[in-house]
């Protein structure tokens, strides 16, 4: 019996783990139990083994029951394979083939490839970045806002602005509009008419060789004239300092005491024209000239004028001829009666 039984186990087909390429040989040593008609193993005598002490620690494919049956110690997942390893079976899950980069689809950057290692898809041409898709994309420094940085491996800085009459001017968005810019300014080289010079200046003035010119009259400078391109055209300056008022080619004083005899102080002036009254010292004006009062240099017959501080009202000693002297006649002889 005991020779038949070795021979019955020798005779039977191996038996498999499912999924794990396992034989029954793998795991199961010893004899079979007793139990065995014309060289073939029966169940009628036999007691099978228990699925714990036939699987013990394996959780997945198949073992012999003892009996010439098997006992299942579970199945794995699609994305696992049964492993045997120490004595027992398990699930393991199971690797992803590794991938390149165009299995990637990536055509430059760093992708995994699915081993736990990074592929390095290559670089892109000059004009290109790498994009989050791993692909190479065209460098559009329109789609960056205005100074903003462009994508690595770009050259420059974005040129976006949101409104569609400004240009990326650097660091900012500035209007493609002179009369807009400022004066000694200039619109975008951007912009679609290309740089032009600011005209824009505060009110009541004007650009004029790249500065605000002011367009009122009272504030140009006496003798010049305000900018053609003000709203009123060219006008002729009036602004003087305090006291004086703007005279035919400049500004004149508006003090008669300092505005020579015989002319007028500006009728801009707050007091209007009035006659001046200035001569040299020890003159007074009267009428439209200076004259003196200094007896000495008053014609004989004459007096000194009455607005003199000094002098007023003496007969004048004055002759034209040296050879003469002035008499208490009021008349200027060789000799005096």
């Amino acid at each position: 019996m005991r020779f038949l039984r070795r021979a019955a186990i020798l005779v039977t087909p191996p038996l498999f783990f499912a999924a794990c390429g396992l034989t029954i040989d793998t795991l199961v040593t010893g004899d079979a139990p007793d139990a065995a008609v014309d060289g073939a193993l029966t169940r009628d005598s036999c007691t099978p083994l228990s699925k714990a002490s036939a699987c013990g620690t394996s959780t997945c494919g198949s073992v012999a029951d003892g009996c010439g049956g098997t006992i299942s110690c579970g199945t794995c997942t699609n994305d696992q394979d049964c492993r045997v390893a120490g004595g027992g079976s398990s699930c393991v899950a199971r690797p992803p083939s590794c991938k390149s980069c165009q299995d990637a689809n990536a055509v430059c950057g760093s992708v995994s490839n699915g081993c736990s290692a990074m592929l390095d898809c290559g670089t892109c041409a000059a004009g290109k970045f790498c994009d989050s898709a791993n692909q190479c994309a065209a460098c559009d420094a329109s789609t960056v806002a205005c100074g903003g940085a462009l994508p690595a491996g770009c050259a420059g800085t974005g040129t976006r602005c949101t409104s569609a009459s400004e240009a990326c001017d650097g660091q900012n968005c500035a209007p493609c509009e002179s009369a807009k810019t400022a004066c000694g300014a200039m619109t975008p080289a951007a912009c679609a008419g290309g740089p032009k010079a600011g005209v824009v200046c505060g009110g009541g003035g004007t650009c004029v060789g790249n500065q605000c010119v002011s367009c009122e009259a009272a504030q140009t400078a006496c003798g010049n004239t305000t900018p053609a391109s003000c709203a009123g055209g060219a006008q002729p300056g009036t602004v003087c300092g305090n006291g004086t008022a703007c005279g035919a080619n400049g500004c004149v004083t508006c003090d008669i005491l300092q505005t020579t005899c015989g002319t007028r102080t500006p009728v801009a002036c707050a007091a209007g024209a009035q006659l001046g009254l200035q001569c040299p010292l020890g003159a007074v004006c009267v009428g439209n000239g200076c004259k003196s009062c200094d007896a000495a240099l008053t014609a004989c017959g004459a007096k000194t004028p009455a607005l003199c501080l000094v002098g007023a009202g003496a007969d004048g000693k004055l002759c034209a001829n040296n050879n003469e002297r002035c008499c208490a006649s009021g008349q200027c002889k060789m000799n005096c009666p």
